[in-house]
């Protein structure tokens, strides 16, 4: 009895080998895409974080600047920020100078793009939705 069990396991390995190399080798290539695919489908990252980047620059040097954008800072000619936003919210910033000659220009990048631009003589504001 027992030596027929043996036989008939390895009857039943041998049907199922010779099934496997009897594949064409079209569905044996279609079988490898399809497991590529469903490994690695799920590999992309959305991200709901973008590079934002403010500039902010002047006609004139030296002539102080006053930025209001969260906090208060003082710059002269020129001034770059890079933080990370998030989808959904909004990037602004508010330049103001004492002199009405000063041409400024208020500028803000998504993702390396021009979103938003502004020119003013002696104040200028900039807002934009981060999309």
């Amino acid at each position: 009895m027992r030596c027929y069990d043996c036989l008939f396991e390895y009857r039943n390995f041998r049907y199922y080998v010779l099934t496997i190399i009897n594949m064409k080798p079209i569905s044996i290539i279609n079988i490898i895409l399809l497991i590529f695919c469903v490994n690695f489908s799920s590999c992309t990252e959305d991200s709901d974080n973008y590079k934002v980047e403010y500039k902010v620059y002047s006609n004139k040097k030296d002539i102080p600047i006053r930025l209001s954008s969260p906090k208060v800072i003082i710059i002269k000619d020129y001034w770059e920020y890079q933080s990370i936003g998030i989808i959904g919210g909004t990037a602004q910033i508010e330049a103001r100078c004492d002199d009405q000659n000063v041409l400024i220009t208020c500028e803000i990048y998504i993702n390396g793009k021009l979103k938003s631009k502004m020119d003013g003589n002696g104040f200028s504001t900039v807002r934009t939705r981060i999309e």
